[in-house]
C-alpha cells in the first residue's frame, strides 16, 4: 500500500461515520460510501476486507470518540463524581 494508505483509510472511516449518522448505520451501502468518499467500491475494499469488516472498524472509531469526550469531561472529576457521570454518559437507560 502506498505511503498515504492511514489518510485514505481515515478518509473512509469520516466518510461513512458521517453516513451512518445522517441515515442510519444499517441504510448505508458501499454504493453510497463510494459516492460520498469519491471513490470506488473497488477502493473501499482495496483497504477493508469487506463491508462488516468497514462496519466494525467505523463503530470502533465512534465509540472511541464517544470515550474520549467522556474522559475528557470527566478527567478533572474526583472518582465518587467521576464514576455516576460515566454511568450516566455511557451506559444506555434502563439498566
Amino acid at each position: 500500500m502506498s505511503r498515504s494508505s492511514p489518510e485514505r483509510k481515515g478518509q473512509i472511516i469520516a466518510a461513512a461515520l458521517e453516513l451512518f449518522r445522517r441515515k442510519g448505520f444499517a441504510d448505508v451501502s458501499t454504493r453510497d460510501l463510494a459516492e460520498h468518499a469519491g471513490l470506488s467500491r473497488s477502493h473501499i475494499y482495496h483497504y477493508f476486507g469487506d463491508w462488516n469488516e468497514l462496519r466494525r472498524e467505523v463503530f470502533v472509531h465512534f465509540a472511541d470518540e464517544q470515550l474520549e469526550e467522556t474522559d475528557a469531561y470527566l478527567a478533572s472529576k474526583p472518582p465518587v463524581e467521576a464514576l455516576p457521570g460515566f454511568i450516566r454518559d455511557c451506559l444506555p437507560w434502563g439498566l
